[in-house]
């Protein structure tokens, strides 16, 4: 986007190729910061009714008579560079980077000297800080609260006249002025996070399974899950009990959405009729009994809807399942029994678990060694405890999960996540309104088509180094 005739403190700016990010007055002399990407040439014009007297490295400059334009062209450098125009308009060129963590603040007239009385006094702070949390002055200057990440940072402040003093986090800090420029710089160093990673090894855990005596379990003829109340978030269990099939019978299924499941025939996967397609078939040789009862159990994935396209508005849910020889001459199986999660209240709640439940003992990793595939649950309940990070500092946590099985994450009951294996996520962001510092936290890992705990290989719970902060207090004084 190229800002053309736009009205600044004491002038008009032409146009620019470099993109705006603040202006103001600054005491008796305004400024204008624009930015661009190191090694590109930005060219800037501004309204000048004669020849201005320009100090500052150029590569071009040109006065349009014609025109009443002035035209500059300027190499954006890995640091800022100064330009100043008759003395009364600085130009400051930035770096991208350093300019998205360059901050503008307004301060009184009166709060440093060489301040114009008439009217507030802009004070730019040029550096890398995340961002500017407060501001004011004292009865000696101005100071900022920024917030940085660790490591060492270099900041420059226009202020119209020469400080005395320069404070950090109320320590005397090292700084030089420029008088031409009008520019106080500084540097001031970040330690590190004082936070360590959690590892999570072990906790407690228990299977549920299909088992139509726990839970609530709900009989009914197959039909769209929308007709039968809220459609859930998660996995839905379907459970009927066909009698003797022959061998070379095949299972017919059909669903109402292209979402994916996974059925099971005597505890045994059927992987033809495992996948999302809406129509699908398979045979039952080898895992159907000629004499008794087959158990057929069905796991729907029910994750969300589409809000565009030919399938908005689709029903949801396993619409019908046939046993026979072909499609046309199948026989459908009646008798369905259908249940949502023991432990789901609502989509992104945990509802306290049934007193019956018997948790047992879980070791997390290394991997179980089986990668078959069953009709459970596998719910891990895990507890960590997170110290509350010294008042200055600033850092949002994340879990990170590495597993055999798809997952569903649970922090303090809430939902914060899905885990799948093909990837890529790793990382879940674990919002601060549910964490409870200085006290333990529960978190609750959900695997699906397991009975072993021990396919969670990875659970840690660490905070985002990337986006750590600190706040500093910077301060000039008069």
């Amino acid at each position: 986007m190229m800002p053309v005739q736009v009205a600044i403190p004491g002038g008009k700016l032409r146009y620019s190729t470099a993109e705006i990010i603040a202006q103001g007055s600054n005491g008796k002399r305004d400024f204008l910061i624009v930015y661009d990407e190191p090694g590109r040439v930005a060219e800037i014009a501004f309204a000048a009714d004669r020849a201005p007297r320009v100090e500052g490295g150029v590569l071009y400059q040109h006065w349009d008579k014609e025109h009443d334009s002035l035209v500059l062209g300027i190499r954006v450098e890995n640091r800022e560079k100064f330009l100043q125009i008759n003395r009364r308009l600085l130009l400051a060129v930035l770096p991208r980077k350093r300019a998205l963590g360059t901050w503008a603040a307004q301060f009184s007239s009166q709060a440093l000297p060489g301040g114009d009385n008439a009217q507030p006094m802009d004070v730019p702070w040029i550096t890398d800080a995340a961002l500017l949390v407060a501001h004011g002055t004292s009865s000696h200057g101005v100071w900022a609260d920024l917030e940085f990440r660790p490591g060492e940072h270099g900041l420059t402040a226009l202020l119209p006249s020469a400080p005395t003093k320069c404070q950090v986090d109320g320590s005397p800090a090292d700084f030089k002025y420029d008088p031409l420029w009008q520019t106080a710089r500084t540097r001031l160093t970040t330690p590190a996070l004082p936070a360590k990673a959690v590892e999570i090894s072990s906790g407690e855990f228990w299977v549920e399974r299909f088992d139509p005596h726990v839970g609530r379990w709900e009989a009914s003829s197959l039909q769209a899950l929308d007709e039968t109340g809220l459609v859930p978030y998660g996995y839905v269990k379907y459970r009927a009990v066909s009698p003797p099939a022959k061998s070379s019978d095949k299972l017919f299924l059909t669903s109402y959405a292209e979402d994916a499941r996974k059925v099971f025939v005597n505890g045994e996967l059927i992987a033809d009729l495992s996948n999302s397609q809406a129509s699908a078939e398979a045979p039952l040789a080898g895992a159907v009994k000629a004499s008794g009862d087959n158990v057929i159990q069905i796991s729907y994935e029910a994750f969300g809807t589409p809000n565009f396209g030919r399938t908005l508005g689709e029903l949801k849910g396993i619409e019908s399942v046939k046993i026979g020889a072909n499609r046309a001459g199948a026989r459908p199986l009646e008798g369905w029994k259908l249940a949502r999660f023991l432990a789901l209240a609502q989509p992104h709640r945990l509802r306290s678990i049934p007193p019956s439940v018997r948790w047992q003992p879980a070791t997390l990793g290394p991997p179980s060694g089986h990668s078959k595939q069953v009709p459970a649950y596998t719910w891990v309940r895990t507890r960590f405890a997170l110290e509350r990070l010294p008042a200055a500092w600033f850092a949002p946590y994340r879990v990170t999960v590495e597993a055999e099985r798809d997952a569903l994450l649970y922090l303090n009951g809430k939902f914060v996540g899905r885990y799948v294996t093909v990837g890529p996520q790793k990382d879940f962001y674990l919002p601060e309104p549910f964490l409870n510092f200085g006290g333990q936290n529960e978190l609750m890992v959900l695997l699906a088509y397991a009975d072993d705990p021990r396919h969670v290989r990875t659970l840690r719970v660490s905070p985002y180094e990337e986006f750590a902060t600190r706040r500093t207090r910077v301060e000039f004084e008069a």
